[in-house]
């Protein structure tokens, strides 16, 4: 649903083909339907993340995930 997840570009690695979102959530199960939704667009070998955090301040998990674009994307 809108507003529920917002991700933004945080950096590439060309050499490694490697794209970092920096991701907030609003609800925990969120994350794993982005990260599921991502997987499924067939741009990436291989999606990483290693846990998330809680702001309480935001009402909001942050996590930051690392996509590795495979050939058909252009890396």
């Amino acid at each position: 649903a809108t507003g529920e997840i917002s991700s933004t570009f945080s950096s590439y690695d060309a050499a490694k083909g490697a794209l970092v979102l920096k991701t907030t959530a609003v609800q925990e199960t969120a994350i794993y339907q982005y990260v599921d939704a991502l997987d499924a667009t067939g741009l990436f070998d291989k999606i990483e993340y290693s846990g998330y955090s809680f702001m309480e301040s935001a009402n909001e998990y942050n996590i930051e995930i690392t996509c590795y674009l495979n050939e058909k994307a252009g890396r």
